[in-house]
């Protein structure tokens, strides 16, 4: 059994097949793209299938498979079917874009796969074309909609909070999770060390979402402003940032399950932007839910740390994932990068090269070894696991060949204006951590 330090069970492993991407997302690669490895630096399927079955021998029961983008990967579901198969592996499910996934979905069935997350952060066409610098939205709605009809349960939808995401697109995807057996998840984007800045202004900023602790009483219904007097009464949030100082904030090693208890709750902090406000905050998303009903708590779906409120008479259900370091304390996962490197946190800047040690002959009892005693040095949370952190300026989401323009209008009640995309800047693209 994996267990670090702070008596965190480690039993998930997500698997990175490749560093390529059909898409070129704004939050996920740098404008001018990064560095792809040479074929030879990417793991092999037999080397991958090995160092599955040396974690499953640890105790991993689940694996997501995860890119870039799984399926430019030629022959992934090959690999796919291998991983099913090995020994103590209960669980397996992937992350996809969407856009050339539907074709899979099949053979995925048949394999045994029944969870699915797809990245959709607008329904808004053109909007889409610019976030993706050129995809197609109606190749991921086709993969959603081919999903849904052959069974899998559940279909997330993950939707990264930006200042490109408007009211429009908010309203639009919880009516999608209200006419659909589908989870929307809005994601607050991860910075490192230094602060995600987006419109170069990072005045009266405050985090506007505090998390009540597991062992408070959990909230039957949202009627209102999701706050439960008896929860708020028993944890106290630095306004600053937004992390959770309660009695219970230091517990570490409790089940995963124990999200269940978890609320989100507005405090009342506000976002304000001098370039006007802009709907990007989990606060607003939750006043915005609203307007469409009442909605209250269901349970955890999936191995995630998404807190999930369901509207009354909805087929799908709403997620929220905070960018807040509360949740280091249920993180119950590894990674493993195409070339090789396991990492204990997203955001760790090194990891353990096994990829060297397959390749110079070490013998699995060796390596095995080497990862139990890596894994007791996962950090404490994200703070730890970051050394340092360099802001990179993601630059122009302009792209002349396809007839992206740089500015997107986005409007709604927190504020209206045009967003010029060259201001967003992004702290570590995702396809440079590991995705």
């Amino acid at each position: 059994m994996l267990v670090d330090s702070f008596n965190r069970k480690i039993d998930y492993l997500r698997l990175s097949v490749t560093d390529r991407c059909n898409l070129r997302c704004v939050y996920c690669m740098p404008r001018k793209g990064v560095s792809l490895l040479p074929r030879k630096e990417l793991l092999t399927f037999e080397e991958i299938v090995r160092v599955v079955k040396l974690f499953s021998s640890l105790g991993i029961e689940k694996v997501r498979i995860t890119g870039g983008e799984p399926f430019v990967r030629e022959n992934v579901v090959v690999l796919i079917r291998k991983i099913a198969v090995v020994y103590g592996i209960r669980d397996i499910s992937l992350t996809t874009n969407g856009i050339i996934s539907a074709r899979y979905l099949e053979q995925l069935w048949e394999i045994g796969i029944r969870r699915i997350n797809i990245s959709l952060d607008t329904l808004d066409s053109e909007k889409f074309a610019v976030i993706t610098k050129g995809g197609d939205v109606t190749k991921v709605l086709d993969t959603i909609f081919c999903a849904i009809r052959l069974g899998f349960n559940p279909v997330k939808i993950n939707t990264v909070i930006t200042p490109l995401l408007d009211e429009g697109d908010i309203l639009d995807l919880v009516k999608f999770s209200m006419e659909n057996p589908v989870s929307v998840r809005f994601i607050e984007m991860m910075p490192t060390v230094k602060p995600l800045t987006f419109l170069e202004s990072k005045k009266d900023v405050r985090r506007s979402i505090s998390c009540i602790s597991p062992e408070a009483s959990p909230l039957a219904s949202c009627s209102n402003n999701c706050s439960s007097n008896n929860s708020s009464n028993n944890n106290d949030t630095d306004s600053s940032t937004g992390n959770n100082i309660g009695d219970n904030s230091e517990v570490y090693g409790v089940s995963h399950n124990s999200l269940s208890g978890v609320e989100c709750r507005r405090t009342g902090f506000r976002i304000y932007k001098e370039s006007g406000s802009l709907p990007f905050s989990i606060d607003n998303i939750l006043f915005l839910i609203k307007r469409l009903g009442n909605y209250s708590k269901v349970d955890v779906l999936g191995f995630g740390p998404a807190v999930y409120y369901k509207l009354e008479g909805s087929k799908g259900s709403i997620g929220l994932i905070l960018n807040d370091k509360y949740f280091c304390k249920f993180c119950n996962r590894i990674r493993l990068t195409p070339d090789g490197l396991v990492k204990l946190c997203l955001f760790s800047p090194s990891g353990l090269d096994i990829k060297s040690m397959m390749r110079g002959n070490l013998k699995d009892d060796d390596i095995r070894q080497k990862l139990v005693e890596f894994v007791r040095r996962k950090p404490k949370d994200r703070e730890d696991a970051v050394s340092k952190s360099e802001i990179i300026d993601s630059g122009s989401l302009q792209e002349e060949e396809k007839g992206i323009g740089k500015k997107v209008s986005v409007k709604g009640v927190f504020g209206k204006g045009v967003l010029d995309a060259r201001s967003i800047r992004i702290s570590r693209f995702m396809n440079q951590i590991g995705g």
